[in-house]
């Protein structure tokens, strides 16, 4: 699960940053890349930075365990490694206490 945080609600380039995190299931993003540069009209380098100041997108799941604040995620591979982190863990409850170091 994603949680997105947008930035400004006004943003017209919002959708991007949807399309960018929606999941098709827990492990797998509904869009590749290709498929954003094409609907989006934009070059994948433009993807990356126009979502990093879009939203904030986090999990509910991976929280600091120092602090209880959810883990945010830089991006999709960060997602992804904290992910597979959290499930060789052997996720309790679907928790994972991420303790930055």
């Amino acid at each position: 699960m994603i949680n997105l945080e947008i930035i400004d609600s006004q943003n017209p380039y919002n959708e991007l940053a949807h399309d960018y995190w929606l999941l098709k299931n827990p492990q797998e993003f509904v869009f590749n890349i290709k498929q954003l540069q094409l609907k989006h009209n934009l070059k994948q380098n433009q993807i990356t930075n126009m979502v990093k100041n879009l939203c904030f997108a986090y999990s509910p799941e991976i929280i600091c365990s120092d602090c209880g604040i959810p883990y945010a995620y830089a991006s999709r591979n960060d997602f992804s490694f904290k992910k597979n982190i959290a499930h060789l863990a052997g996720l309790v409850k679907n928790v994972y206490k991420y303790k930055p170091s």
